[in-house]
């Protein structure tokens, strides 16, 4: 019996990590409820930090506000990640959106308090991100969802795949 318990630890602790995080799927409208502020902006700058209170070392990413679609935003809001990034790499908890200086980005934001006051928390991993890609026809749509495994949840209609449809959608989850 005891060999075979510590045969199952050692399959345990010997097995490659997994490279996904588990989330509830969450429809636009949903998070767009429970969101704080829900912006369309543009990724300005990436840095690393500490959010002392948390003990933990993060990602802070700056975005300028092109447009609020609701709530009161700065003109400027600092998107924080629990992450760091060493050397050229980036490292951060996996199905977490990422980031790029000049992307062009709809955010789904939840406003810090106490200590994190000032800093705004994704919503739903990288299901709080939509990237915006223009092209001869508009601006349309990526939802990354890389090392994302969605479960439960109402999956609702097709992701949206233009700006004017998710602002919709958006508008229906109680935005304004």
């Amino acid at each position: 019996m005891r060999s075979l318990l510590y045969a199952l630890l050692s399959c345990c602790f010997l097995s490659a990590p997994a490279r996904a995080a588990l989330a509830r799927h969450q429809s636009p409208e949903q998070l767009a409820r429970i969101a704080t502020v829900v912006i369309h902006g543009k990724v300005m700058a990436q840095e690393p930090g500490e959010d002392r209170a948390a003990h933990l070392r993060v990602l802070r990413t700056n975005v300028q506000v092109l447009e609020s679609w609701k709530g009161a935003a700065p003109s400027v809001v600092t998107v924080q990640q629990i992450g760091s990034i060493q050397g050229r790499a980036l490292v951060n908890i996996p199905g977490d959106a990422h980031f790029t200086p000049g992307e062009e980005v709809i955010l789904f934001l939840k406003a810090g308090v106490g200590p994190q006051k000032g800093a705004f928390f994704l919503l739903g991993f990288a299901q709080g991100k939509y990237s915006v890609n223009h092209d001869g026809k508009g601006a349309h749509l990526e939802h990354d969802l890389t090392d994302l495994t969605l479960r439960g949840g109402t999956a609702g209609p097709v992701a949206p795949s233009t700006l004017e449809e998710l602002r919709a959608r958006v508008q229906l989850g109680g935005a304004r």
